[in-house]
Order: structure tokens, then C-alpha cells, then sequence
């Protein structure tokens, strides 16, 4: 027996209702249409965040202890999916420690020749209110710019941003400890700063073409019982109830020889909303190396490809009996074999390519992977979901 046409009716009132409320309804055969971004184009970062794309209307967080690398992979990832899209990139800097030469050399060697580096924004601040109120005040502009009929739609545009670090002190914070002289043993300032904060900007980050990325420290605390030490992060709980992801990256060696300089890295998901946790990628940070100009910083990607696809994290023998790949180390240091794609002694670069330029070899490796595929960003402007998703929301009038 069918449903009525009145409760039909009504319903499809009431979800007018709704949208013109501020909520966006629409069917289950229908809402992935509302999700993708710029395409990550490296396996590693795929099986890592199981996705194809960088998802926008997202929130990032890279933690580790000091010097673990976590901002030179914030700026990496800003560079390539911000910048390369012929996005904006705004930096936070929070920690007034950023070095801007170091910064330069870094986004020169990731940045494509079709992007600008004059896109790249540097903010400093010296406390929470200020930061928010920058990356609110560039969310606000860039809405009403985009929404307000004031780009070309027929490109895409999109804005990334980069919060170094969350784990800045709030204005009353530092004028208690003025006042007092010393500092207290309390931040319920910052958290609660931050739990207001986070509601209101990721009402504004939703249905738009942009995304954060925030960096924090990891630290210690006594463990419940009071025996032993846990690991946390600060900035209160509601970074972890927003975020979409959350990174651990850690330095493993550093290694040095007569032509490259490196840091080999570990990034492991500690929180991922869209697939399986407890993955982990190895890429690498290269300082020097003769395949890239002198003084510039790669992070190494490739490497991490490499690592994926002849380790031992995915079922490489499974792969290997439905015919998909079977990549292996070769004996020439740095050259990889695989017998199923043909090729022998070759870059990771080659092999990822071949797998890439084939589109029924690389959905059979996604879905072994459990990789969602979700459209690119050339697709979502395409279709106009960003203007049909913000339609009739406060603050953001399309038409």
C-alpha cells in the first residue's frame, strides 16, 4: 500500500519549511552529492582519511609533541589543497615562532606553476579571541564574496585555513596573570572559549568550500587511579566532539647523508568520522636532496605510497590473487617491481601512475582499501552544490 498524497504533501512542506529554516534535507539516494573536495592524488593520503578527496566543510587536527614535524604537514597539506586549486591560504600563527623564511621554501616546492604564493595569508595573534576572530572575519568575507555573486562560478574557488596552534591562552588568562603576578592552574577560559567558538564556526564552515586544519601538543596526564600517565591534547573536549579527523604524527629518525637530509614521519589516525581508525602512513620530511632545489622542504608523500603498497597494512595478498597489484621493493635501493602492472626497477611514481590511469584497477584497490569515493571539486561546482546547499541558510544568499 503506497503512502497518501497528503502525508506526502506535507511532508515535502515541512522539509521546505526546514530549509528555509537553515536545514538542508534532502534523500538518502541524494546526499552524497553534498560531500567531496580537491582530489588527494596519493594512495597513502586516500587510505589514510578513507577518501578519494580532501573533504571540505571539514576540521582537521595534526597533535604531537615538539618538533614532531605537525606544522610543516599542516603547511604541506594547506599548499596542496588550498593553493593548488587556485584557493586562499591563511596561516594562524598563534605560537609568533613561524619562520617565514622556512615558510617560503616550503610552500615554493609544493606549490604548482598555476598557483600563486601571493594567495598564501600569514596572521599572527596573541591570543584565542583575536585568532577566532580572524578566521571568523575570513569566513564571513569569503562567504559573502562567493555567495553574493561576486566570483566567476564557472572555476572553483575555495578557502583553506591553518590554525598553529589551539593551544593559545585567552585575553582574561593573560590579564589574571598579569594582575596576579604569576599564573594559575586553570583553563576554563580557553575551554570554554573554544566550545562556543567551534558551535558557531562550523555552522559557517558547512555547505562551503573550505576547510581548517588546526595543529595541537601533545601532553601528559596523571591517568585515572592516579598511577601512570595518558596521552591527551588540549583545548578542551570540544575539538574532539567537531573535528572530522584527528591525527597523531610523530618524528621517528632523522637521516643524513652525503646528498639528502631527512625526517622519517608516522601520521596514525586517532579519529576519522568518515571510514576505520588506526591507520597509519610513513612519509617523510626532506630538507635536502639533488632532485629538488637547494634550501627547499618536501614532505615526501611518495615515500608513503611506497610503504603502503609493499607493507604490511593492507592485504597485499589478497591484491595480489584478484589480480590488482603486488608491489615489492626491488633490489636497487629506492626502485619498486610489480609483475602484475608489468613494471620492474622503476620510481613508486611510475607504479601509483599506471594504478591511477587505470579507473577499473583503481576502484578494485579503493574497495579493497575501503577508500569512499566521493565527487572531486571540479564536480561539486559543476552541479552547483555549494549554492544549492547554502540556498535560503542566513548569511548565505545565493541568488
Amino acid at each position: 500500500m503506497g503512502i497518501p498524497f497528503a502525508v506526502v504533501k506535507k511532508t515535502a512542506n515541512d522539509a521546505k519549511r526546514l530549509q528555509k529554516s537553515g536545514a538542508i534535507c534532502v534523500s538518502l539516494n541524494d546526499v552524497d552529492r553534498y560531500y567531496g573536495g580537491p582530489e588527494l592524488g596519493f594512495l597513502s593520503l586516500e587510505y589514510l582519511l578513507c577518501s578519494n578527496v580532501w573533504l571540505l566543510s571539514t576540521i582537521y587536527q595534526l597533535f604531537g609533541k615538539e618538533g614532531c614535524g605537525k606544522t610543516t604537514i599542516a603547511i604541506d597539506l594547506l599548499t596542496r589543497y588550498a593553493l593548488n586549486f587556485g584557493a586562499n591560504g591563511l596561516f594562524v600563527d598563534t605560537e609568533n615562532k613561524i619562520n617565514v623564511d622556512l615558510l617560503r621554501r616550503q610552500v615554493s616546492t609544493a606549490i604548482q606553476d598555476t598557483a600563486s604564493t601571493d594567495q598564501f595569508m600569514i596572521a599572527r595573534t596573541t591570543d584565542m579571541e583575536t585568532a577566532q576572530s580572524v578566521m571568523l572575519s575570513h569566513i564571513r568575507m569569503f562567504n559573502e564574496r562567493l555567495f553574493g555573486k561576486k566570483v566567476d562560478r564557472s572555476s572553483a574557488y575555495l578557502l583553506g585555513m591553518v590554525l598553529d596552534s589551539i593551544r593559545v591562552t585567552s585575553k582574561q588568562t593573560q590579564e589574571t596573570t598579569i594582575a596576579n603576578g604569576y599564573a594559575q592552574k586553570a583553563f576554563a577560559w580557553e575551554a570554554q572559549g573554544w566550545r562556543t567558538f567551534l558551535a558557531t564556526f562550523i555552522n559557517q564552515m558547512q555547505h562551503s568550500p573550505m576547510f581548517l586544519i588546526a595543529t595541537n601538543h601533545e601532553v601528559e596526564k596523571t591517568a585515572p587511579g592516579g598511577y601512570g600517565t595518558v596521552k591527551d591534547v588540549g583545548g578542551g573536549r570540544a575539538w574532539k566532539f567537531w573535528e572530522s579527523y584527528q591525527f597523531l604524527v610523530q618524528s621517528t629518525s632523522a637521516g643524513k647523508s652525503k646528498t639528502e637530509v631527512a625526517s622519517d614521519m608516522t601520521i596514525r589516525t586517532y579519529k576519522n568520522s568518515n571510514g576505520q581508525g588506526s591507520r597509519i602512513i610513513y612519509p617523510r620530511i626532506v630538507y635536502k636532496s639533488p632532485e629538488m632545489p637547494e634550501d627547499n622542504i618536501l614532505v615526501d608523500w611518495a615515500t608513503a605510497d611506497a610503504k603502503l603498497l609493499s607493507g604490511d597494512h593492507i592485504p597485499r595478498a589478497v591484491l595480489s590473487k584478484k589480480g590488482i597489484c603486488n608491489t615489492k621493493e626491488s633490489s636497487k635501493s629506492g626502485l619498486y617491481s610489480d609483475d602484475i602492472l608489468g613494471l620492474t626497477c622503476v620510481p613508486i611514481q611510475e607504479i601509483t601512475a599506471k594504478i591511477y590511469s587505470e579507473p577499473d584497477r583503481l576502484a578494485a584497490l579503493r574497495e579493497e582499501l575501503g577508500i569512499v569515493v566521493y565527487r572531486n571539486l571540479e564536480q561539486l561546482w559543476e552541479q552547483g552544490w555549494f549554492f544549492d546547499a547554502r540556498k535560503d541558510v542566513p548569511n548565505g544568499d545565493s541568488d
